[in-house]
């Protein structure tokens, strides 16, 4: 962790030179969708520091809530500086919040604490969104906005043309009623949902009405019969119970006079 803390003075604002917002807003409204940000180059004077150019970070890696320096990025963004710039130092940085809002994040506070940590060195963030920037500067060990501006509208303007459409809302799906399971068809019926019934002929003759009260008379014969047997099996059936009580009352008398003359005996 570094331990650097510069000291409690409180610094002039930075000057910019012509061209220098542009530059920075031109990166930033390219990309509205993610986080990007590069190095700024100036030079300090005795009544503060003064702002000479932005040098794009084209190799680093943002998303829509978060940048990275990379080697490979800083590599570059030193070679142009010494190319465009030469005799520059790196005043500051610059970085985008697409839609988040004007603060630093304790990423942000990471990278300003150990990359531009001398007292005059600032970070600008800007919200192309919101159309909104601020500055950061170094206050007594900690890094508060000290300013903020809304962007220039001429590029406020020019968020609609870069800025992704808004996805559209998925319309409501249709309440489809739940299909109900056809009902089994029994097999005994086959095709048809309902028995043939068996159609009686139309006429009958006088013959074919004799022979069928002929076949109930004698069904009711049988049955008849069948009771008239039934109820001879149970009579028999009773008269050999009662004679088997009978016969079992006479043997326990019996038995009982044999022990009583035992006894008295």
């Amino acid at each position: 962790m570094n331990s650097f803390r510069p000291p409690n003075v409180r610094l002039a604002l930075p000057g910019f030179a012509p061209g220098v917002r542009d530059a920075i807003y031109s990166h930033v409204y390219a990309d509205p969708a993610n986080e990007v940000g590069g190095l700024l180059a100036g030079d300090r004077r005795p009544d503060g520091v003064m702002v000479v150019g932005a040098v794009r970070a084209d190799g680093a890696s943002g998303d829509v809530t978060s940048l990275t320096f990379t080697h490979e990025s800083w590599t570059s963004m030193l070679a142009e500086l010494d190319a465009q710039y030469p005799g520059a130092e790196i005043v500051g940085w610059y970085h985008s919040h697409p839609g988040h809002g004007i603060f630093l994040s304790r990423h942000d506070e990471f990278i300003h604490r150990h990359f531009f940590p001398a007292a005059w060195q600032f970070a600008i963030v800007v919200d192309p969104h919101h159309h909104d920037e601020g500055l950061f500067m170094w206050r007594g060990g900690d890094l508060p906005r000290v300013a903020g501006a809304p962007v220039d509208p001429r590029w406020a303007a020019t968020t609609t043309a870069h800025q992704p459409a808004a996805p559209k809302p998925a319309a409501p799906k249709a309440q489809v009623p739940e299909a109900k399971a056809p009902r089994a068809m029994p097999e005994r019926l086959g095709p048809s949902a309902t028995p043939e019934r068996k159609r009686r002929p139309a006429t009958r003759t006088a013959d074919q009405r004799t022979l069928d009260r002929e076949a109930r008379a004698r069904r009711r014969a049988e049955f008849a019969n069948e009771r008239a047997a039934g109820a001879g099996r149970t009579g028999a059936a009773t008269a050999w119970a009662v004679a088997a009580v009978r016969a079992g009352a006479v043997i326990a008398l019996g038995f009982a006079i044999g022990a009583v003359v035992i006894v008295l005996t």
